[in-house]
């Protein structure tokens, strides 16, 4: 490994970090991270694991919640084979993630489907997702480009694409970093009377937002309730492309212009102000 990147090199803050892998590997430019050369670099090798059974004599509780590890002493990356391309690919970066920041000094790291996620908790795990999302997003380049598109699904979806990225990471990262005013909202379906009678409309209840630092400087980061549901009965009618938004506005102590979209798991929305 290159000095200048050597584990454990804590005057190289994680920002910087990022850049010099990207460097590294010729990858400092727009459009999808390639793990594969990061992991070349750093003399990791890569495993694709059935997590769920190669782990379950050996960690019978936590076998089936694991999603990657990182073993510092075989410089082994393993991932849950099972997992989907764009959350292989963000396990890859994570466990990277636990190699290269300074002090992630464990001999082994167990990761699991929250700690992996946006929901996670402890600090090593926040620092190794941030760290992760800015090589997947490739640092500043991901910003530049959504700075000169609309804020929309469809860019959201074009960005995605572009980056091999799923659209809901690629929504709260465009939000996150976003100069102008304006809330990612996220909706998961309730478990109701629906489920088992078709003829009634399904609940989907906000399950969380995020938003770009102009939005919270004026206005609350929190929104709680449930999609419309002349909206959620549009978006679950077939097939739904994410580009296929529906456009909306709803009163919250003002106007604000929702855009909702699905990727077919969950209901989501860009919350933009009115005037």
């Amino acid at each position: 490994m290159n000095a200048g990147l050597a584990r454990g090199a804590p005057e190289i803050a994680p920002h910087e970090l990022v850049a010099r892998l990207l460097q590294a590997t010729d990858q400092d430019q727009p459009g999808a991270v390639d793990p594969s050369r990061l992991l070349s670099f750093m003399k990791l090798q890569f495993l694709p694991v059935d997590f769920a059974a190669s782990l379950r004599d050996v960690l019978p509780v936590a076998a089936g919640a694991a999603r990657a590890l990182l073993s510092f002493p075989d410089r082994l990356v393993a991932v849950d084979a099972a997992l989907e391309p764009e959350r292989m690919r963000f396990s890859t970066l994570h466990e990277i993630a636990h190699y290269v920041l300074p002090d992630h000094r464990h001999a082994l790291y167990l990761c699991d489907a929250e700690g992996l996620s946006s929901r996670a908790r402890l600090d090593f795990e926040v620092q190794a997702n941030r760290f992760a999302a800015d090589l997947q997003f490739k640092g500043h380049h991901f910003t530049v480009e959504s700075h000169a598109l609309p804020v929309s699904a469809a860019t959201v979806k074009a960005l995605a694409l572009k980056y091999h990225t799923s659209f809901e990471s690629t929504a709260r990262r465009l939000v996150e970093k976003h100069h102008a005013p304006v809330m990612f909202v996220v909706c998961e379906r309730q478990a109701d009377r629906s489920i088992i009678d078709a003829s009634q409309t399904p609940v989907w209840r906000v399950k969380y937002c995020c938003a770009s630092a102009s939005f919270r400087a004026r206005w609350s980061a929190r929104l709680e309730g449930e999609v419309p549901a002349e909206i959620v009965a549009a978006l679950t009618a077939g097939t739904r492309d994410v580009g296929e938004s529906i456009v909306a506005e709803v009163p919250l102590g003002g106007a604000f212009g929702f855009e909702w979209f699905t990727n077919g798991y969950a209901i989501m929305a860009l919350v933009r102000a009115r005037g």
